[in-house]
């Protein structure tokens, strides 16, 4: 069966850079990869090897000065989601200021479907895509 997962990063191009190793850890257990990015590291989304598909979308949480949450803004992303994974790994750091990785994992995976959602930091990757793909 071939697997999909969906890597979440919707950060600067230097926080998609850094993510560049766990992105290679699911990669080396899926067939393929899409990763969400935002408008700020979309660039560097496409430059991480083992990438199949980059989909870009302006994360409110994210953003210094974000757009409000609409049902069209997150309509967007709903649209673009509906073949993006059986999973869904929701990189962030552990600092992130009053959000939780279920908080946008839920958002990420509302549409998908995903049989399994993993929200996590960096450094908890590898031992993540090992427990959701065998």
């Amino acid at each position: 069966m071939s697997s999909t997962v969906l890597v979440a990063r919707p950060d600067s191009a230097g926080d998609v850079l850094l993510a560049g190793p766990a992105v290679c850890a699911v990669g080396a257990h899926a067939d393929r990869v899409v990763l969400l990015a935002g408008p700020r590291g979309r660039a560097a989304a496409e430059l991480l090897p083992g990438v199949d598909r980059v989909i870009e979308w302006r994360a409110p949480w994210i953003d210094a000065d974000p757009p409000p949450v609409t049902g069209e803004h997150v309509a967007r992303l709903m649209d673009a989601l509906p073949d993006a994974g059986e999973a869904v790994v929701l990189l962030t750091v552990a600092s992130a200021a009053g959000f939780e990785p279920a908080d946008g994992g839920a958002l990420v995976a509302g549409n998908t479907g995903p049989a399994h959602l993993a929200g996590v930091t960096a450094a908890q990757v590898v031992k993540a895509v090992r427990e959701l793909i065998p």
